[in-house]
């Protein structure tokens, strides 16, 4: 019963409060044995390793002869990354309590941080031999264990194994649907949610991570209203809203997703995040005062806010007013200067006003920052067409259409430096590819070609794809 568990929370709050007393007295209090490992525990659990620590040298002043408490030094040095010291205990305490399961698992947790997988699986499984009836607890917890080293694959294989002892376990239930969810099995993951909830229909983070996993899944109608039983059980839950809010901006749906924003805004009237995300959705609707008046709103918050700089930058650039965007996408590159998307959209600006050297130096620091920037290194890639100078471009093309697969502007700008080039087998290769893949987007690219559209190539493969493809 959940009273039950506070009573036992706050008995054991009260042996941590009087052994902080003792320390800041500099005092001597006794501490019975089971005492002395619930203090450890808390700390262990709140990641206080050095107070544990501590702790356990005082246990060991009161209690030499204690088995249990060397226990606990182990899992402490274990926690503390001394595995090395922590077996030498181990294999002490192995000696005198050969069936304790405990000592095999923390045997296998130090084994495992020192490197010897298969070894550490071994003692894991000793564990759960020695544990009998109980071993759903020891077998949780080595489940725990690997989920904590990110190993959800192991973890589930082991909680699924604790499950047979305890089937009806939400806790573990709910481990099952987390691992799945981490191994982006999104299908095995919204069944065990929902067993959860089975069992627990008003746990509102449980709706709130079966609407992640929907979300996850492309399921987005699922996703809003496993959010919305979030929101209606617990009324300020962020994370939900915000989840709520991107899948309806994901969708366009633009004026839902306003009016969840506006909902946040409610909850924190002074988060300039959801000020901005207002903005951006007006600006999407192309609603630029209103777009205006939100992103200004974010830096009546915050001053220093780049994703308001940006916004009214990408609103100005929307309405044509591209020379006067450029000012605002500057301040939000100098507020964030490692944010390789503002240096992308930096190098539009500058491509858009002409300026291909300053863009190239822009599209050049966005690869920098993220190698994997695909766009702007085909951005890159066309200023080099642009400049004629098609041994660069077709280097940059090449290593684009290698690293994912090569869409139909790569394949037209790859089909031109070919031809540049004089190789027209490849030419004639990647332009069909180009062709088959869009053929609407011809006309953007012609131009790079020699001789344009009157290139003897180039006119027949169009003319031989105008029948069957779209405009």
């Amino acid at each position: 019963m959940p009273e039950e568990r506070d009573f036992l929370a706050n008995h054991k709050l009260q042996h941590v409060r009087r052994y902080e007393e003792m320390l800041s007295n500099n005092a001597s209090f006794y501490f019975d044995v089971d005492q002395f490992e619930e203090i450890i525990d808390y700390y262990l659990l709140h990641n206080k390793t050095s107070k544990a620590l501590k702790a356990v040298l005082h246990a060991a002043d009161q209690h030499p002869s204690a088995t249990s408490l060397f226990l606990k030094k182990a899992q402490v040095l274990n926690d503390k990354g001394e595995p090395g010291e922590a077996l030498g205990i181990l294999n002490k305490i192995e000696g005198i309590e050969s069936s304790n399961p405990e000592v095999y698992y923390t045997k296998g947790v130090a084994l495992y941080i020192s490197g010897n997988t298969e070894q550490a699986i071994e003692q894991f499984h000793v564990a759960i031999r020695l544990s009998d009836d109980s071993g759903g607890e020891i077998i949780s917890n080595i489940a725990l264990f690997f989920e904590q080293q990110g190993k959800p694959s192991m973890a589930l294989k082991y909680f699924r194994m604790a499950c047979r002892y305890d089937p009806d376990n939400v806790s573990l239930i709910y481990d099952l649907a987390y691992c799945y969810e981490k191994l982006d099995d999104f299908s095995n993951s919204a069944y065990y949610y929902e067993r959860c909830l089975d069992a627990d229909p008003f746990s509102a983070g449980v709706w709130y991570n079966l609407g992640v996993v929907y979300s996850h899944a492309g399921e987005s109608e699922k996703a809003i209203q496993a959010f919305d039983y979030s929101i209606a059980l617990e009324d300020d839950f962020v994370s939900a809203y915000l989840n709520k809010a991107g899948i309806l901006a994901d969708q366009e749906r633009y004026s839902e997703a306003v009016a969840v924003y506006h909902e946040l805004s409610g909850l924190e009237p002074n988060n300039e995040e959801f000020a901005a995300c207002i903005g951006e959705c007006y600006e999407k609707m192309e609603e630029w005062d209103k777009s205006r008046y939100y992103y200004s709103k974010a830096l009546d918050i915050n001053p220093d806010y780049a994703g308001a700089w940006i916004g009214l930058g990408m609103i100005l650039a929307g309405q044509q007013r591209v020379p006067e965007s450029l000012y605002y996408v500057k301040k939000a590159v100098e507020l964030e200067p490692d944010n390789s998307d503002f240096w992308k959209i930096m190098g539009n600006i500058y491509f858009r006003l002409e300026f291909t050297g300053r863009a190239l130096e822009a599209f050049s620091s966005s690869v920098k920052l993220n190698p994997s920037d695909h766009e702007s290194w085909i951005n890159i890639a066309e200023i080099y067409l642009r400049r004629k100078q098609t041994a660069n471009a077709s280097e940059i093309l090449n290593k684009v259409a290698l690293s994912e697969p090569p869409g139909a502007g790569v394949n037209y700008r790859l089909s031109a430096c070919f031809m540049v080039s004089g190789d027209k087998e490849n030419a004639k290769k990647f332009l069909e590819r180009a062709l088959k893949t869009d053929f609407g987007m011809r006309n953007e690219y012609i131009s790079y070609f020699p001789g344009g559209a009157k290139n003897e190539i180039v006119a027949g493969m169009v003319e031989k794809y105008s029948g069957n493809r779209k405009q």
